[in-house]
């Protein structure tokens, strides 16, 4: 079985390579793989972001030639452009009146989109692209199922870019994919968890995919706590 994230893109490497340090997969090597992976295919889909009873309706589009991803939002018009290059990211932004597309100011990265807990920083994931990433060790996580993944360690080289300061990523063994996500400051204190807690099989497409996710923030100085849901639907196939 597999199951992937649909915010976290795979694109699969040699063997060799991933197995470089014997019986544990080579850290570089594995986040490579969720950037780029799921790109195999094009499909659109919909879906929605819901916190304390409001929700906010988007699609999701990925172009596998291009390996873009692109989120719209209606009322007003939005559009938030996430292109997967082999040694960096473009985050863009198209606003109803606003001309072309254009890059994200990186002060904006921290905004909060629609009123939810979900910012431009946790879109564009950045953190994907950290050097030296290590391997912590494995662990088994639910999400429909048990499932096990490798955990993955990642330190920010700047203190002047964004508001993480250390991000562990939960990888799939099998497939891959992206499965938690839990973020912390400078102080390293967690801030924000990101977990993937129903997946769906599209037979037509043949892969998994995320049908909802729970995305956590916490407050370092109270432990306070709210919650903003990711829900998706059926995706559909792009010719």
């Amino acid at each position: 079985m597999k199951i992937r994230s649909i915010a976290l893109l795979l694109l699969f490497s040699g063997q060799f390579e991933l197995w470089a340090q014997g019986g544990r997969p080579d850290a570089a090597a594995l986040v490579r793989e969720v950037r780029f992976g799921q790109a195999a295919q094009s499909y659109e889909l919909s879906g929605e972001l819901s916190k304390r009873g409001r929700s906010v309706p988007f699609r999701m589009s990925l172009a596998a030639e291009l390996k873009l991803l692109k989120f719209r939002f209606n009322q007003p018009t939005q559009v938030i452009s996430l292109a997967l290059k082999d040694n960096r990211y473009e985050l863009q932004e198209l606003v109803a009146g606003g001309g072309a597309a254009k890059p994200l100011a990186q002060e904006r990265y921290s905004e909060a989109i629609r009123g939810t807990d979900v910012t431009y920083e946790d879109i564009s994931q950045r953190f994907l692209y950290w050097p030296d990433p290590v391997i912590l060790g494995d662990k088994k996580i639910r999400t429909t199922i048990w499932r096990d993944t490798w955990v993955i360690q990642l330190e920010n080289p700047r203190r002047d870019l964004g508001p993480y300061g250390t991000v562990k990523i939960w990888v799939d063994k099998e497939s891959r994919a992206l499965l938690q996500v839990e973020a912390y400051d400078r102080q390293r204190r967690l801030v924000k968890r990101f977990k993937v807690i129903v997946v769906q099989k599209d037979p037509e497409l043949g892969i998994w995919l995320l049908q909802k996710m729970r995305i956590e923030t916490i407050d370092p100085q109270t432990n306070r706590r709210k919650w903003t849901y990711m829900k998706m639907n059926k995706p559909v196939r792009m010719e």
